[in-house]
């Protein structure tokens, strides 16, 4: 049986490869995705035209700083508009009805975007200057029905992150944007909080869940469209099964950030006012599946 798990993923990266090869010409050209998506944009700086700061109450920033501090992750309110979590949720459903993964969405400006003006949420926790770290970055796309499901029961692989081990607010937050209101039904976000995780601060080296837990401590965090959800790296979390009653699909987008004053987790980062053309969006799409080759395409060539 264990056999059958390697043929089977075997086959399938085969297929990934096969298919990438077949669309080469078509992910290494910028006008094939401008045409494809031709209401989104593909510049060298992402950031340029960047909406003003998404504004964020005393009290809601307070409760994230303490949420995160207590239980390892955040929810705030929207604080992004539909019409800009819409417009990129029109490019996603493209690239995937195209035949793409999702995650292809990632060589637009928008997406980066999204994430900018987050200072008053971000700031408290991770300093001033905090910097983008695209190791991982990911456009998820649940369709509905039971086949379709997010991501399995984990902790980060990027880290571990020794502010945490001592008991501080994280170094290395992961951000996670809903494009479409997260429900049950459609596959939110569940979470281990840390305060119920005796391995918390000190997680298995491979990344782990380890120990046990009551079910009953399991949080479900459904969240609307254009909220703004964190995380620290250590925290047990993921994406629960759509259900064939999910009245949508649910898309979301997710960066790392991370503390200007602590070494580099990764070392692709990306300043907030930085310049990112198409051809390191690519490398660090082919890098997030963690085959920088599988679509022959790699900052090297």
């Amino acid at each position: 049986m264990a056999n059958e798990g390697y043929v089977e993923a075997a086959f399938a990266r085969a297929s990934k490869i096969s298919f990438f090869r077949r669309r080469r010409s078509q992910i290494v050209d910028p006008e094939y995705w401008r045409a494809l998506n031709p209401h989104l944009s593909i510049t060298s700086h992402p950031f340029t035209g960047s909406l003003p700061e998404r504004e964020i109450s005393p009290s809601h920033g307070k409760q994230c700083v303490e949420t995160l501090q207590d239980d390892g992750y955040f929810q705030t309110p929207p604080l992004i508009l539909a019409s800009e979590t819409d417009q990129l949720l029109k490019g996603v459903k493209r690239v995937v009805a195209e035949g793409f993964p999702s995650l292809f969405t990632c060589v637009y400006d928008e997406f980066y975007r999204l994430f900018a003006g987050l200072s008053q949420v971000l700031s408290p926790i991770l300093g001033a200057g905090y910097l983008m770290v695209l190791e991982g970055f990911w456009c998820f796309y649940i369709d509905v029905g039971e086949k379709h499901s997010g991501t399995s029961p984990h902790r980060d692989s990027l880290g571990p992150d020794p502010r945490v081990a001592s008991g501080e607010l994280p170094g290395l937050v992961n951000i996670w944007i809903p494009l479409t209101d997260a429900f049950p039904l459609n596959s939110c976000i569940y979470a281990l909080p840390a305060s119920r995780d005796q391995c918390y601060r000190h997680p298995p080296s491979d990344h782990g869940i380890g120990g046990e837990f009551d079910l009953q401590d399991i949080r479900a965090l459904p969240a609307l469209a254009g909220s703004v959800l964190g995380w620290s790296t250590h925290l047990v979390h993921w994406g629960s099964r759509s259900s064939q009653r999910a009245s949508h699909p649910r898309a979301s987008i997710a960066v790392y950030f991370q503390r200007r004053d602590l070494p580099p987790f990764d070392m692709r980062v990306l300043e907030m006012d930085g310049e990112a053309g198409f051809e390191e969006r690519l490398s660090w799409i082919a890098d997030s599946f963690s085959d920088s080759q599988l679509f022959e395409y790699s900052r090297k060539g």
